[in-house]
């Protein structure tokens, strides 16, 4: 392992792809990531206070409108850190969208991107990254991540922690009504509704993101555990395996200890 990678993880792998990977990118806009230093001149962030591209879904009358402002700016790459976005929620929540908002933001997302790098692995310190190209025709659109959906995650959040379950239930069904197609989506629902829904449907949930593309030690172990519980040994073990292939740094005593942990309790992981 090189010095960048043992010292950036995945900041230097997804550095690394963008300065050889893109040449005919011109402008790059990143999505909770700030650190521009390896990724070079074309990039621009939003930092984590906004997100760039919610005044245009605003504005926008339809999916074509969209098409045209988001080109207007120029930008045809995106770069996204997932784990920072959400962890920096927060400081989104001033962009939160309305369901049209949402729903033609997730449109415009299956049509107009397509996946061309994900981290290989990630890491508490730098985060998960994907890239996207943006295109009019996105032959390899992805289902795992929708960025821009970190303010909407966070009100959900708040409304949780103050009690109110019904108004956070209600968000959840106007997001998935909007976006119920992407991992991200289905992650979301069985985490933060952990306590008020059965273990079967989280566990379903938990597999249907990891169908749809997204990987991350904390999903894998889930997975894991269900599988233990189900008497599948081997799936479990094969899913320990991709959880510490994920975060080079999980050891194996640690990913035992966390597959013991009861169904009901949330894994405190990436």
């Amino acid at each position: 392992m090189t010095y960048l990678n043992r010292e950036l993880t995945s900041y230097a792998a997804v550095s690394s792809f963008v300065s050889t990977g893109l040449p005919g990118v011109r402008r790059i806009l990143t999505v909770g990531e700030s650190k521009l230093a390896l990724l070079g001149p074309r990039a621009q962030t939003g930092r984590f206070k906004a997100f760039p591209p919610a005044m245009f879904v605003h504005d926008s009358r339809n999916l074509p409108d969209l098409a045209r402002r988001m080109h207007g700016q120029g930008w045809d790459c995106i770069v996204y850190n997932r784990m920072s976005a959400l962890f920096w929620s927060r400081f989104m929540v001033e962009d939160i969208p309305t369901e049209r908002e949402l729903a033609l933001w997730a449109s415009f997302w299956r049509s107009h991107t397509d996946l061309v790098f994900e981290s290989p692995w990630g890491g508490q310190v730098q985060g998960y990254f994907y890239v996207f190209l943006l295109s009019d025709h996105a032959p390899k659109a992805s289902r795992a991540v929708l960025p821009g959906i970190e303010g909407w995650i966070c009100r959900m959040q708040t409304e949780m922690a103050n009690g109110h379950y019904a108004e956070a239930k209600k968000m959840m069904a106007v997001l998935r009504r909007a976006a119920g197609d992407f991992g991200v989506v289905d992650q979301i629902e069985a985490n933060l509704f952990m306590n008020t829904i059965t273990t079967k449907h989280r566990g379903e949930l938990l597999r249907r993101a990891r169908s749809r593309g997204v990987c991350s030690p904390a999903v894998c172990l889930d997975i894991a555990r269900y599988e233990l519980v189900a008497g599948r040994p081997k799936n479990a073990l094969e899913l320990e395996a991709e959880a510490m292939r994920l975060d080079p740094w999980l050891t194996k005593v640690e990913a035992k200890r966390l597959l013991s942990l009861p169904l009901n309790q949330a894994l405190l992981v990436p």
